[in-house]
């Protein structure tokens, strides 16, 4: 049996049509403290299930009539500068620092883009010429072939031209008394051979050090475009608080450092324009005679053979010297299978800190405080009610409220390419990835990484989208039982459920625990519903327009927010300022369960316990 993460279903192998990596587990309890080994990564599948799938299962990959080759090649260099920075991020932040945390690019990515041994290496060798000189001036050797000539341009004799005119009398001119006058001749025809050894080791190396810088500048290339989006967002016709809260967020990871984000702009786009400068030139010389006189198929060891060439030739010897630096720093070495497979065991663990880290610290920025517990974090909001967060450690966190499921967010730490239909992902479900290679539109899936500009604000929008859905339920939801006359005479002449701590006393001599314990929750929730769902102020009182329960539309006093956000009962709307679904948690509209709101006829206030939920 396979647990099927995406869905959390059971399932059998011969089920599966195709793997995407990750999204499937074995079962079993000796998974318990190596979750990551449970999981099915390309390459590899478990030999106790392997069996067991068709033999026509595969990983799925992207699909060539889709992608080019190049398309390929970027989303697997983008995943490369997305795990850098997510391991130097989790090694820079204590996992319980949430003020200090930044999701983002660190400036530590500039390491990454500080020249090292092979780059230098590169840059001396167009500054001094190597490779152009042994491209106009490459050693050769004689080659000599045997090729039948008229007699007049014999040079040379090949060794078995006697014999060879013996037996072929075509090649006679004409037979005398004394011998054979030839009219044609077995010939020793010299030739310069090019593809000796030395040129080969040549033609190779433009080949490695063009294919490393290529995967270099596409690296380079995400860099630049990550901080080229977050420069325009001004021009995005965004929430000016969700380019406030970006820009924020950045800019943590440079509180600590002597960089500033510009200092790494400089520092990539030059880098970018050195590397484009190098592949231009080796674009050249692959284009050139001496590179182009080297087949294809001819290779040669890793290591280098000790040849007179090699040592004893300055350019040869300095573009040997280059070989070696490459084979040190370009990590030529492919990974087994298995050497792979405990790679991205290892990512895993790293992007669910990374995913965990960065799922917090939206809860704190929706206005939640985040306490330690057995199953995870208790979250309260500004001590009225709280919620659970669930995190077993394998890659899911599920948000719950009284045993009442709330959201359900499950990690992919592979790239994904493998379409996720709509069906699969329930209502309040959640599908976390570093990479989304499909080109379907499914909104539940969203991409939090250091390179992506929105993905944890469009988190931060679904979990309050989906927190006010519940709440609103619960707070809509009518009293189970009816209640006693003095309780009741406390609502008259209210539009929603808040009360007083002294009209709370008055409720707690008339009520059971039960009973008493509902009336305080949906006290509280109706103060929760008059915080401003942005930055957490409650609402003045003059901010706040309510003529009847079925509606209310609060405005935030806070000058630097000044967010509104209204409840239309009738519609069965929430709407947080303009509603517009592109600016995250500050931004959206919400449409109600219509179950809840049942036509009843108008009521101007709370003359009943039924009389909230059955607004029309």
């Amino acid at each position: 049996m396979l647990i099927d993460r995406v869905t959390s279903k059971r399932i059998q192998p011969n089920e599966v049509a195709c793997i995407q990596s990750g999204r499937y587990a074995l079962i079993g309890k000796e998974f318990d403290e190596s979750y990551e080994q449970s999981l099915i990564l390309e390459p590899n599948i478990p030999a106790k299930v392997e069996g067991k799938f068709s033999s026509e299962v595969g990983f799925a990959q992207l699909s060539d009539e889709l992608f080019t080759n190049d398309d390929i090649l970027r989303a697997e260099q983008q995943l490369k500068v997305i795990y850098d920075a997510i391991y130097q991020i989790n090694a820079k932040f204590d996992a319980s620092d949430l003020k200090r945390f930044s999701h983002f690019l660190p400036p530590e990515v500039s390491k990454n883009i500080t020249p090292n041994e092979l780059d230098i290496g590169i840059e001396e060798a167009f500054s001094n010429g190597v490779l152009f000189q042994i491209n106009s001036s490459p050693r050769m050797s004689m080659r000599y072939d045997t090729e039948l000539l008229p007699t007049s341009r014999v040079k040379r004799y090949a060794n078995n031209y006697q014999a060879h005119l013996v037996a072929h009398s075509e090649c006679w001119q004409q037979r005398t008394i004394v011998g054979i006058v030839p009219k044609k001749l077995m010939a020793k025809v010299s030739e310069d051979e090019v593809a000796i050894y030395e040129n080969i080791v040549y033609a190779r190396l433009i080949d490695n050090l063009f294919n490393y810088l290529t995967m270099y500048q596409l690296r380079l290339e995400e860099i630049v475009t990550f901080i080229g989006k977050f420069g325009t967002l001004d021009s995005g016709n965004k929430d000016h608080r969700y380019i406030t809260q970006l820009t924020q967020d950045w800019g943590r990871a440079y509180e600590d450092s002597d960089e500033t984000m510009e200092q790494l702009q400089v520092q990539t786009e030059s880098t970018l324009e050195k590397v484009k400068s190098s592949i231009r030139k080796l674009s050249q010389l692959r284009s050139d005679k001496l590179y182009q006189a080297i087949p294809r198929t001819a290779k040669v060891p890793m290591e280098l053979k000790q040849t007179n060439i090699l040592v004893h030739d300055k350019n040869y010897r300095r573009a040997a010297k280059i070989w070696r630096v490459w084979l040190k720093n370009a990590n030529t070495d492919r990974l087994s299978p298995q050497k792979l497979l405990e790679q991205k065991q290892r990512n895993f663990i790293q992007y669910q800190s990374y995913v965990d880290q960065t799922l917090r610290q939206v809860f704190v920025n929706l206005g939640w405080s985040l306490t330690k517990a057995s199953k995870g974090y208790k979250l309260s909001h500004d001590n009225t009610f709280g919620l659970e967060l669930e995190h077993s450690n394998k890659g899911e966190w599920r948000l719950v409220r009284k045993e009442n499921l709330i959201a359900r967010m499950v990690l992919l730490s592979e790239p994904l390419v493998e379409e996720i239909s709509e069906n699969e992902l329930s209502t309040g479900e959640l599908l976390i990835c570093p990479e989304n290679n499909t080109v379907s539109e499914n909104d539940d899936i969203i991409v939090i990484s250091p390179i992506d500009l929105h993905g944890k604000e469009k988190l931060a929008g679904k979990l309050q989208q989906q927190i006010l859905k519940v709440i609103i339920s619960e707070y809509l939801t009518d009293f189970k039982v009816k209640l006693p006359t003095a309780i009741d005479e406390l609502y008259q002449g209210k539009f929603d459920y808040s009360l007083s701590d002294e009209e709370l006393s008055i409720a707690r001599k008339h009520a059971n625990t039960d009973l008493y314990g509902a009336i305080v929750t949906k006290s509280n929730i109706s103060k929760y519903l008059k915080q401003c769902p942005v930055c957490s102020q409650q609402a003045h009182e003059s901010n706040i327009q309510q003529s009847s329960e079925s509606y209310f539309n609060a405005s935030c006093r806070n000058k630097e927010c000044k967010a509104t956000w209204t409840l239309d009962v009738k519609r069965a709307l929430f709407i947080l300022n303009d509603g517009n679904l592109s600016n995250g948690r500050f931004s959206f509209n919400i449409h109600l369960d219509h179950q809840l709101f049942e036509s009843e006829g108008n009521s101007s206030n709370l003359h009943s316990a039924s009389s909230i939920t059955n607004m029309s």
